[in-house]
């Protein structure tokens, strides 16, 4: 009887589970210059900031900039990272903005929410 996995599939699976998938990684909204919210997740968000801002990799903030960073969350690996990225982009705009004005609000970081706001 032979099984549906092979065990070069199973390694592969284990390698991927302990590979960049398990840091934390950030979901983070952008502010474009047409006022639309643009939402994503990075390991870096600094450097992915920079990328939006600078080339020309993302389709819809090319020609959409000055871009601003206005919102970043850390989530505990990548699946939660784009489940919680899914989540956000279904909000309405009017949710997105008070998901932002939250994370202005330094005491709720205090509180323990883990929703961090950079500014560069």
């Amino acid at each position: 009887m032979s099984s549906k996995f092979s065990p070069s599939a199973a390694r592969t699976r284990v390698t991927l589970r302990k590979g960049i998938y398990n840091f934390p990684w950030f979901v983070y909204i952008l502010e474009c210059q047409d006022k639309t919210l643009y939402v994503g997740v990075t390991l870096d968000v600094l450097r992915r900031f920079k990328e939006h801002n600078t080339t020309n990799k993302c389709k819809y903030t090319r020609s959409r900039k000055p871009l601003k960073l206005v919102y970043r969350e850390e989530c505990l690996d990548y699946h939660t990272a784009r489940n919680r990225e899914s989540e956000i982009r279904k909000f309405s705009r009017k949710k997105k903005l008070e998901l932002i004005d939250i994370g202005k609000d330094s005491s709720l970081r205090k509180a323990g929410l883990g929703i961090k706001k950079i500014t560069v």
